[in-house]
C-alpha cells in the first residue's frame, strides 16, 4: 500500500467526487452567471430542442465512421486544430470576469496559454479546465426559451442517451477514442503509477444544467410577479439543482454496481423534470410553470459578416474589449 492512502479506501470515490465537484460546480457557475444583465443569450426554438437528438445523432454517427476510416491520430489532429480557438474563447469568457479586474487582455492571454498547452501535452487537468469553461459557457450563454422546449429537449435527449449507450457500442466507442477536451477525464486511481480514467461527457453537464438555468429564471420571474421585497428565492433553482446532484449520485451509484458504462440522463432527466413538476403540484405553481417563457432575457444582435463575426470575437473575447453600448 501507498503511505498514507488508507488501504479500506476504495480510489474510486474520489474519483467520482472530483467529477461531482467540477460537473456540479460547473452547472451552477453558468446557471447564475446566465442571470448577469446585458448577456447575449441565444435562445433554442421547440423546433431546436426537438432535434437536439437527431443534430446529436448525426454528429456521433459521423465520428463513428469517421474513426472507422481514418487513422485515429490523424482525425484527433484536425479536431484539435478546430478547437484550438474554441477552446481559447471558452476559458477567456470564463475567467474575463476576474481577469478584468487587473487588465481585460489577461482573459485572452490565459485562454490562448491554456489551449496551446492543452494541444501540445494533452493533460487532462488541462482537458478538464477547456471542459469546464465550455460547460459554463454554453449554460450561460444557451438559454431555453419556455419550460415546455426544455420538456421537450430534456425528453428527446433521454432517448438518445439510452438507445447510442445500451443500444450500440457507438457513443462508448466514440467517447474513448475522441482526444478533445468534450468530456470530464478524472483517474480512477491517484495513487496509480499509470492512469485509466473515467469520464463524463459534457453533454450531461450543459444540457441538465441549461434546464438548472431556467428556473432560476423561473425564480426570478416568481419574484417579479409578487412583487415582494428582499433577495430573490432560489425555490426551484435549488429543488433543481439538489435533483442535479441526485441524479450524478444514481448515474455513479449504478455504474459501480453494474461496472458497466450508464447513460446519464437516464437518470439526470427524471430527477431533474419530476422534482420540478412535484415541486410545482405542491406550491400550487404547476400552471405557471407549464406556461412559463422568458421574457427580456434575449439582446437581439445585428446580423454580421463571417468575417466580422471572427473579428467581434477576437476584440471582445481574446483582447479583452467591452462590446459597444447600444443607443436608448
Amino acid at each position: 500500500a501507498v503511505v498514507g492512502y488508507p488501504v479500506t479506501m476504495d480510489p474510486m470515490l474520489l474519483c467520482f467526487g472530483c467529477i461531482m465537484v467540477l460537473a456540479c460546480s460547473a452547472v451552477y457557475i453558468g446557471s447564475v452567471r446566465s442571470l448577469k444583465p446585458n448577456v447575449a443569450i441565444e435562445n433554442l426554438s421547440n423546433t431546436d430542442a426537438a432535434m437536439f437528438p437527431v443534430y446529436g445523432s448525426c454528429v456521433l454517427g459521423g465520428l463513428y465512421v469517421a474513426f472507422k476510416l481514418v487513422p485515429e491520430e490523424w482525425l484527433n489532429i484536425l479536431l484539435s486544430i478546430w478547437f484550438f480557438g474554441l477552446a481559447a474563447v471558452a476559458v477567456a469568457n470564463t475567467t474575463r470576469p476576474m481577469m478584468k479586474k487587473i487588465h481585460p487582455i489577461l482573459a485572452g492571454i490565459t485562454g490562448l496559454i491554456v489551449s496551446a498547452a492543452y494541444s501540445y501535452t494533452k493533460h487532462w487537468i488541462l482537458n478538464n479546465i477547456i471542459g469546464i469553461a465550455f460547460s459554463i459557457g454554453g449554460i450561460e450563454f444557451v438559454t431555453l426559451p419556455s419550460f415546455k422546449v426544455g420538456a421537450i429537449m430534456l425528453s428527446g435527449l433521454f432517448v438518445y442517451d439510452i438507445f447510442w449507450v445500451f443500444g450500440t457500442e457507438v457513443m462508448v466507442s466514440v467517447a474513448k477514442k475522441v482526444n478533445i477536451p468534450v468530456k470530464l477525464l478524472m483517474p480512477r486511481d491517484f495513487f496509480a503509477e499509470k492512469f485509466e480514467f473515467s469520464m463524463l461527457g459534457l453533454g450531461d453537464i450543459v444540457v441538465p444544467g441549461l434546464f438548472v438555468a431556467l428556473m432560476i429564471h423561473f425564480d426570478k420571474q416568481l419574484h417579479k410577479n409578487s412583487k415582494a421585497k428582499g433577495a430573490m428565492k432560489r425555490t426551484y433553482f435549488n429543488a433543481v439543482f439538489f435533483a442535479y446532484v441526485m441524479g450524478l449520485v444514481n448515474t455513479i451509484a449504478v455504474m459501480k454496481i453494474f461496472e458497466a458504462a450508464q447513460p446519464a440522463l437516464l437518470y439526470l432527466v427524471p430527477w431533474c423534470l419530476f422534482t420540478v413538476m412535484i415541486l410545482a403540484l405542491v406550491k400550487g405553481d404547476f400552471k405557471k410553470l407549464w406556461n412559463y417563457e422568458v421574457e427580456g432575457e434575449k439582446q437581439e444582435d445585428e446580423e454580421l459578416s463571417f468575417k466580422d463575426s471572427i473579428l467581434k470575437v477576437i476584440k471582445e473575447e481574446i483582447l479583452g474589449q467591452e462590446p459597444p453600448k447600444k443607443k436608448a
